[in-house]
């Protein structure tokens, strides 16, 4: 991780501590004379009080709220039908998007005008191609906007007048969290939970099925031209299903558990019928790394806490790279469908890191290449080995330049990848600047979760992306000196042969101070200014290049310059996939922590010892684990606070 020069400071934007006035206090206000008091009748005030309102206030969609002027009411008639809370309607925009009314308002100040709030909806066969559906089959759809109105349950509320909506025959939607037929039957879940079969045969006709939602987040209110922060596609919780339609998550997650605790028992030889007991928290969460290069990946997820256990690339010269650096994971020399089709069944890890190559889609890719091809197919074998692996939690590392129109049917086939696995998603595009490093180096990032596990958000910056008007509640932005202020200089890369410039090739130098490096192009080219070192007279060293890519300061490659060269730029930089690694950890730690709280309940409400899965012992000893602890304590070393005293546990 680069240095960190300054601490935090608070955002100066934030509102001062409100002035709390006591009631006891005695408020005396001073009257003027009659003379200078203008007399007005009750009617004339109240108008103009009415318009001081009216314009101090901003139109209704802006502010996020509803407006003082929206009269609530319980149904409406139109057309002969009755408009209340749960009517399903269509609209005449959206492609005929479905929207469901949750609040109806009559607006006083344009002539008693009926507003609709409602949740829209969209077949789901209409949203992306791909993506496998039953018939009958929605998305909820949720625009995020900063001027958003949200009910009391967080959802996005929608705004529409009665003739932008059209009534149509009798719907009523269903929220369920079950997952599609063709998945259960395939995933060995219909065995588990049969209740998932007999729900979807008991549904009324004209019923509309939800599972999921789809949600864009922008960064500006919808009267602007707000930029999109991230798009989501996720499942249903238990807790947003209907009664009769929700399976808990606990049981998935416990149920995909016993499966690959199965499959592991299996892979030993062990075919003892007997339950295997687990701990909450047996030890390190397991991660396998796909097309891992020459380990930049691993190396940020053993810095975030992960035990690596697979990793595979058909690279022979980046895998001897790998193995100098990271000896303790069983590495593979193999394609990707070679490993999906020989060692698929066998890899059982918590989560899957997928960095597929991106040369095809990079914004720099201008000519075509002879891998292309099979780098393009590649992203297409998502849903292979996801059906194999069943990791609970997936990260894709890819170039920013898969997000721009041109690759689009590629993006909703890695989605629909995804989706057809019943996994929710999430899909950003994060500078690795503001997670530390010295690069300008935009990436796409995808994370998956499999149903009933919580999806890890994406890690919020905390560096500055610039030199130039820094927020104050940011770290510095990290510079090239930062970097190089850490080279060793007896490292077996700094070797200074072969980087020496001619006169006639050498640049003004730039002020490593206030400078970022760019993104590195595999190869030493004088056309690119970020290929040279900071004074201009000479190439970076190959030590130099893995500092400024964020690789530990002892990593050393194998083969000759140019593989060396190509092994960083294709490097996921260690120091941005630790932070992401990092949210994978805390949204995993959080659900087993819930589930081992609900097992420790129902294990000590069992009556007979017999049935117990642990110990009196060992309750004592999770019971204890389960709950957090005071700053500057751990595990190991606990602190109690008791009448304001800290003592040992």
């Amino acid at each position: 991780m680069p240095p960190i020069r300054h601490h935090r400071q608070p955002h100066r934007s934030d509102p001062p501590n409100p002035i709390v006035v006591d009631d006891d206090v005695h408020v005396i206000h001073e009257i003027s004379d009659d003379d200078d008091v203008e007399i007005i009748s009750e009617r004339a005030a109240f108008q103009q009080s009415r318009i001081q309102r009216h314009r101090s206030l901003t139109h209704p969609q802006r502010t996020g709220n509803t407006s003082p002027y929206w009269i609530e009411i319980s149904m409406h008639p139109a057309d002969g039908h009755t408009l209340k809370k749960g009517t399903v309607l269509k609209l005449d925009r959206y492609d005929g998007d479905y929207f469901q009314v949750r609040r109806m308002f009559k607006d006083a100040a344009n002539g008693d005008e009926l507003v609709l709030c409602g949740i829209r909806f969209r077949k789901l066969s209409k949203m992306s191609p791909g993506h496998e559906s039953e018939a009958k089959e929605i998305a909820m759809i949720q625009e995020v906007f900063t001027d958003s109105i949200k009910d009391s349950r967080g959802r996005v509320l929608e705004t529409f007048t009665l003739d932008k909506v059209r009534p149509i025959a009798k719907r009523r939607i269903c929220f369920s969290n079950h997952l599609r037929p063709v998945q259960y039957q395939q995933g060995r879940m219909n065995e588990f939970f049969p209740q998932m079969a007999q729900a979807s045969g008991s549904r009324p006709a004209g019923t509309l099925v939800c599972r999921s939602k789809y949600v864009v987040e922008f960064d500006g209110p919808s009267t602007a031209r707000a930029r999109k922060i991230q798009e989501t596609w996720m499942n249903l919780t238990d807790q947003e299903a209907d009664e009769g339609f929700a399976i808990e998550d606990r049981l998935f997650r416990l149920q995909r558990k016993q499966i690959a605790r199965t499959a592991r028992r299996q892979e030993s030889g062990t075919h003892s019928n007997q339950p295997t007991p687990e701990t909450p928290f047996p030890g390190r969460y397991t991660a396998c790394d796909g097309f891992s290069g020459a380990g930049g990946a691993t190396a940020g997820a053993k810095s975030a806490g992960l035990e690596v256990l697979w990793s595979f690339d058909n690279d022979p010269k980046a895998m001897h790279s790998y193995r100098r650096n990271h000896h303790d994971v069983k590495s593979l020399v193999a394609s990707f469908f070679d490993f999906v089709r020989q060692y698929g069944d066998r890899v059982k890890v918590d989560i899957l890191m997928l960095s597929f190559p991106c040369q095809f889609f990079s914004p720099a890719h201008t000519t075509p290449g002879r891998n292309d091809d099979a780098n393009e197919v590649c992203m297409l074998g998502l849903g292979d080995i996801l059906a194999k692996i069943k990791p609970r939690l997936v990260v894709i590392e890819q170039t920013n330049g898969m997000d721009r129109v041109k690759f689009r049917q590629h993006l909703l086939a890695v989605i629909a990848g995804f989706r057809n696995n019943d996994y929710s998603v999430r899909k950003g595009v994060v500078n690795f600047v503001g997670l530390g490093l010295p690069s300008t180096r935009r990436r796409l990032i995808f994370l998956g979760a499999a149903p009933g596990e919580k999806l890890p958000s994406l890690p919020k910056q905390i560096y500055n992306l610039s030199f130039d008007n820094p927020r104050p509640d940011l770290y510095p932005t990290v510079s090239i000196q930062d970097v190089i202020d850490r080279v060793v200089t007896h490292h077996p890369e700094h070797r200074f042969d072969k980087t020496e410039l001619r006169p006639t090739n050498r640049v003004r130098p730039i002020d490593p101070r206030k400078s970022h490096l760019g993104t590195f192009t595999c190869r030493r080219s004088t056309k690119e200014r970020h290929n040279i070192h900071w004074s201009g007279t000479r190439f970076w060293t190959i030590h130099e290049l893995l500092l400024l890519q964020g690789f530990p300061q002892n990593y050393r490659l194998k083969g000759n310059l140019t593989a060396k060269l190509r092994q960083i730029g294709n490097a996921f930089p260690p120091v941005a996939a630790e932070l992401i690694y990092r949210e994978c950890i805390k949204s995993l730690s959080e659900t087993d922590r819930e589930d081992a709280r609900a097992d420790l309940r129902t294990n000590m409400q069992d009556e007979s010892p017999s049935e117990r899965r642990f110990d009196r012992q060992t309750r004592e000893a999770i019971a204890a684990s389960l709950y957090d602890l005071p700053p500057g304590s751990s595990q190991d070393s606990a602190i109690t606070i008791r009448d304001g005293s800290r003592s040992a546990r």
